[in-house]
């Protein structure tokens, strides 16, 4: 089962990135970065509900497209708005604060899981009520829960990152490379 989920989850990626590849996005691009996000966000949620494993699959699949889309989408307009004398140093300070964070997140996630969820998810008003039947029950029970509350909150944070101006038109605010500035908040 994990080998068909993972092999899904790589065909996802593999779908996104041809995909952008040809499609190219929106010509806002932070458009479709937010929608690829948004597509993520609600996979996960339905991921971490008890479901089959072809609804699992398929919730992975749609995950990992959204976000070879929207991480495609990110360097390409990152690419366009960095001068190339200082690429190097912002992607690499990019990279460094995405790997600072990680071992954060894999330390926060286990903790949750182990001392909030896990518990909960073996409660008897999880196990006797609609939580415990959309999610399930024991350690698998929570980490689903886990999995869609996490979905949630990265959809709301999408949704509000979305709704402040400087982020919805951050195309037309930053310039080319070459100093132009590309479009303007008009168009």
């Amino acid at each position: 089962m994990l080998g068909v989920l993972n092999a899904t989850l790589s065909i996802g990626g593999l779908v996104g990135a041809l995909l952008i590849g040809a499609w190219g996005g929106f010509r806002r691009r932070i458009d479709t970065i937010i929608l690829a996000m948004v597509l993520v966000s609600v996979a996960i949620v339905f991921f971490g509900t008890r479901q089959s494993l072809a609804v699992m699959g398929a919730a992975l699949f749609f995950a990992m497209l959204g976000v070879a889309v929207a991480n495609a989408t990110a360097m390409t307009l990152l690419q366009s708005k960095i001068p190339g004398d200082m690429q190097g140093r912002v992607f690499a300070i990019f990279t460094q604060l995405t790997l600072l964070l990680m071992p954060w997140g894999y330390l926060l996630v286990g903790l949750l899981a182990d001392q909030v969820f896990t518990p909960w998810a073996n409660s008897t008003a999880w196990r006797e009520g609609p939580i415990g039947i959309q999610f399930g029950v024991g350690t698998a029970g929570g980490m689903g829960g886990l999995f869609a509350i996490s979905a949630v909150l990265a959809l709301l944070a999408t949704l509000l990152a979305y709704a402040l101006p400087s982020v919805r038109h951050l195309d037309a605010m930053l310039t080319t490379c070459d100093g132009a500035t590309e479009r303007t908040l008009a168009d």
